[in-house]
């Protein structure tokens, strides 16, 4: 049955009734000493207390009792790649949290955290927990142990679940939301909630002060995205190792009212079939139509919502399981809420499983819009969207991607075996892809230069397509715009978007077109980088590349007098200097004798990108030193060093610092090297 918004609106009033009451536990008792068995933080967080009532809808549609939801939110100043790590991995749960965890990143996979490793198995933290669902970037769920303080709980494998939330707010800047639900009643839950209460606050705290002292894990997947509008759904593919899909969509609507449309049992009995059912527990039924029946795997209240997938019979291995979803509401002003669904565990080895990955983003949508015209009473405006969005993250500096797009032997390195450019604006980029033919005839394509911004954006214009491309009518209204952004450590984000798309059914078609063009243009340059990311063999061999040779002397900052070691930001330049020297980009770095400045030898593929990673070396970036950055011609077989390590020209310790003086300074690792000495450091 359809509704009207008015009678929607009046039927939710009288159904339901969601309040929350948030507030601050401050009862003036003293922090514990421990946090989860770690050491004390003093916790800056206040704690809030969610009652949701009449949200959790189960079997035969009667309101779940009043539910307990512990709250705490942390804003953490690191790339939402990073945090996602801190939490996800071994390493990242040492950063933070305590010495060792064992992450098994999928559907039922071990989440184990181990606080105290001397104690006897069963009691060293939280052993035998599980990831109840995930989207990477986006949540994590997973069950959490009572403290081995309350016995009752613990030894009877009571658990709790706990939902972290992941929301990037700006550039290096992720709110965390934490929510742990599933509480009992009684006394000894009463006692296990006021220590999680406390227990997590200083948890977030040292998470927080982690990335305060610039702890830095991340690790991007590569990843390929495809974006378009349907209607007013944006539809996402991400291709990589997460094979995923996203939607979303901005409804007319409170929160409250899309959460009981979603996760309730006479919500989704109106939405889909009055034999709808929803169990709002983990492990609980959640069937949207008889005969189809998902599980529910985590939900946060308002916020969050998971479950299994499943598909139609015509795709049966995909029908038996593998797949789930997650959706997030965001609550927007005007009573708006934005909500947002991914679809997550697809294969790629698989036709079936290709297939069926195609047909949902195709259909989707029609949910999204089936929500949209529920609670409003009126159709999704908008048409066929005019913009879509290719991105992928590539392993290599943004100067060195820059290059491969706007230079005559980057283009034909990668991309088209003849290429001419002329970078600027009104300029004409030519291209053919085809090996026989050259630069001038029937299929070279013509692309002008609209605007650029050096390293940062570039846009054009297909002002001449070859002569047997099918849309020239379309294509006189379209064009494209490219970013490059640094993504990590030495790699690149590339967004292409393409705009001015119609309507009409050949706009339509050419949108076709460009997708599958643009992913494959995402991908090879992608595996045009990938290729030459190997690691270092012995010596100073560069390969097919070639040695740049930065040459350093004293800038603005340096301070006259005093070696290196003691000029400012020395200790960034040293760790610099390694993790360089890991990744095999530093061959040599060495000081001048007269003390003022050195030389940092670099194995790289051009001399942009070899100035785009000493971009990022801490003397030059505060004005310490000022780089001069050339090509070196020299014949480097005479010089052998074990991979791994750099050489340095003979030096003689200085009156004001001798050797052992910078044994100390982190990164340097004095075991490596003959009589204790760390790798050497420009004016070392």
């Amino acid at each position: 049955m359809k509704l009207s918004a008015k009678s929607v609106e009046a039927g939710w009033a009288k159904r339901a009734a969601v309040w929350c009451l948030k507030r601050i536990r401050s009862t003036g008792e003293d922090r514990p000493s421990a946090c989860f068995g770690y050491g004390s933080v003093a916790s800056r967080l206040p704690a809030m207390l969610i009652w949701a009532t009449g949200v959790a809808a189960m079997a035969g549609g009667q309101s779940a009792p009043e539910q307990r939801v512990l709250t705490k939110d942390v804003t953490v100043r690191a790339s939402l790649a990073d945090v996602w790590n801190a939490w996800t991995t071994p390493e990242g749960i040492a950063s933070f949290f305590a010495p060792k965890a064992t992450v098994d990143l999928r559907i039922g996979g071990a989440y184990e955290v181990l606080f105290n490793l001397d104690e006897a198995e069963g009691r060293r933290g939280c052993e035998g927990c599980t990831i109840l669902s995930y989207e990477p970037q986006g949540m994590l769920s997973f069950t959490w142990s009572a403290p081995p303080s309350i016995p009752s709980l613990r030894d009877s494998q009571q658990r709790t679940f706990v939902v972290l939330l992941f929301e990037k707010a700006a550039e290096r800047t992720v709110i965390v939301r934490l929510r742990q639900l599933g509480w009992g009643e009684g006394e000894d839950w009463d006692r296990c909630y006021a220590y999680f209460d406390r227990a997590w606050s200083n948890v977030l705290d040292s998470l927080d002060a982690s990335f305060s002292a610039n702890v830095s894990i991340e690790q991007q997947a590569n990843e390929r995205r495809s974006s378009w509008m349907d209607g007013a759904v944006q539809v996402t593919a991400i291709y990589g190792e997460n094979k995923r899909q996203e939607f979303e969509v901005t409804i007319p609507a409170s929160r409250e009212r899309v959460w009981h449309t979603l996760a309730t049992t006479e919500g989704l009995a109106e939405l889909f079939h009055p034999k709808a059912k929803v169990e709002l527990r983990p492990g609980g039924v959640y069937s949207d139509w008889p005969g189809v029946e998902h599980r529910v795997l985590s939900y946060a209240p308002m916020e969050m919502l998971s479950a299994t997938g499943s598909a139609p019979p015509k795709f049966p291995s995909v029908r038996q399981g593998g797949t789930w979803w997650i959706i997030r509401l965001q609550e927007l002003e005007e009573r708006h809420t934005r909500m947002r669904m991914s679809l997550m565990g697809w294969r790629d080895d698989d036709q079936e499983w290709l297939d069926a990955f195609e047909y949902f983003l195709t259909n989707n949508p029609v949910f999204m819009r089936m929500v949209y015209t529920e609670l409003t009473g009126a159709e999704v405006p908008g048409g066929p969207g005019d913009v879509i969005v290719h991105e992928g993250v590539v392993d290599a500096p943004v100067a060195a991607v820059w290059d491969a797009f706007t230079t005559r032997e980057g283009l034909e390195s990668w991309m088209v075996p003849h290429a001419r450019i002329d970078l600027r604006v009104g300029g004409r980029m030519l291209t053919n892809y085809d090996a026989d033919g050259y630069i001038g005839d029937e299929n070279t394509i013509e692309n002008t230069i609209l605007s650029f911004e050096p390293q940062r954006m570039m846009s054009i214009k297909a002002t001449k397509p070859p002569a047997n491309f099918p849309f020239k009518a379309p294509i006189e209204n379209m064009w494209s715009v490219m970013y490059f952004e640094p993504a990590g450590d030495a790699r690149t984000r590339v967004r292409c978007v393409g705009l001015g798309y119609g309507a009409d059914e050949e706009s339509q078609k050419m949108r076709g077109y460009f997708e599958q063009g643009n992913a494959w243009t995402i991908k090879k340059l992608q595996e045009h980088f990938a290729s030459k990311t190997t690691t270092p063999a012995a010596g100073c061999d560069p390969g097919e590349g070639v040695v740049a040779v930065g040459i350093g002397r004293p800038g603005p900052n340096w301070v006259p007098g005093k070696p290196a070691q003691e000029q400012p930001h020395f200790g960034k330049h040293v760790v610099f200097l390694n993790e360089q020297e890991s990744l095999g980009t530093v061959a040599v770095a060495a000081p001048f004798e007269d003390l003022a400045g050195g030389i940092v030898m670099i194995r790289t593929s051009s001399l942009s990108e070899a100035k785009e990673i000493l971009t990022n070396e801490p003397f030059g970036r505060h004005g310490v030193v000022d780089w001069d950055v050339r090509i070196w011609l020299a014949d480097l077989e005479g010089i052998s060093v074990p991979a791994g390590q750099t050489v340095s020209a003979p030096q003689t310790p200085s009156k004001e610092t001798d050797a052992s003086e910078t044994a100390h300074v982190p990164g340097a690792r004095g075991s490596d090297r003959p009589g204790g000495r760390p790798p050497p450091a420009v004016g070392d």
